[in-house]
């Protein structure tokens, strides 16, 4: 379902597109009040993209780890895997990790098919995040080839559904359009 909030009819006025009729002068007197609506809606966009992306890393992420493969993750990192998992910490990550995507994915966003433009960008975040995550679990001698590319997938699997997600409540927009 992709959020479509810029199809919007406002007294007579009917716009395809809210950023170009703030910039049009003809607009009787209602140029405050679009520009208001235009930064509400951005903003509504870029909250509601950042909570349903943090939903889908945090579920995501225990989904994986937790349950589908519970069982490699607890061999490969035998003895050190933490007593209790820092869940705050994880939780906090995701936050951030969500922030960043949204506003990132914003700020590239120039026009086209958003279902394209999101896999793409949730492609190249996978790799970045894959190889970041990997590289660093490299610290606590975790060595296993087998745990290296299954979690080098898991972030490309991880961030490719993001992405995806992203773009479909972003929605499509002409480029140009400030995220915030």
């Amino acid at each position: 379902m992709i959020l479509d909030l810029d199809h919007v009819k406002i007294g007579r006025l009917r716009t395809d597109n809210f950023s170009e009729m703030a910039t049009n002068s003809q607009t009787n007197g209602h140029l405050f009040s679009i520009r208001k609506l235009v930064l509400a809606m951005n903003v509504m966009r870029f909250t509601i993209a950042v909570l349903a992306t943090w939903v889908l890393f945090t579920i995501g992420g225990a989904l994986w780890h937790e349950v589908f493969f519970d069982n490699l993750y607890a061999e490969w990192v035998f003895g050190i895997e933490r007593l209790e998992m820092p869940i705050l910490y994880f939780i906090i990550n995701d936050v951030m990790r969500s922030l960043v995507y949204v506003y990132v994915y914003h700020m590239l966003y120039k026009g086209g098919s958003p279902v394209s433009k999101g896999l793409k960008f949730g492609f190249l975040m996978g790799i970045l995040t894959g190889l970041t995550v990997t590289g660093y679990y490299g610290d606590f001698n975790i060595t296993s080839p087998s745990w290296a590319v299954m979690e080098f997938g898991f972030n490309i699997i991880r961030s490719l559904a993001g992405g995806l997600l992203i773009a479909l409540i972003i929605g499509k927009r002409k480029p140009g359009v400030e995220p915030l």
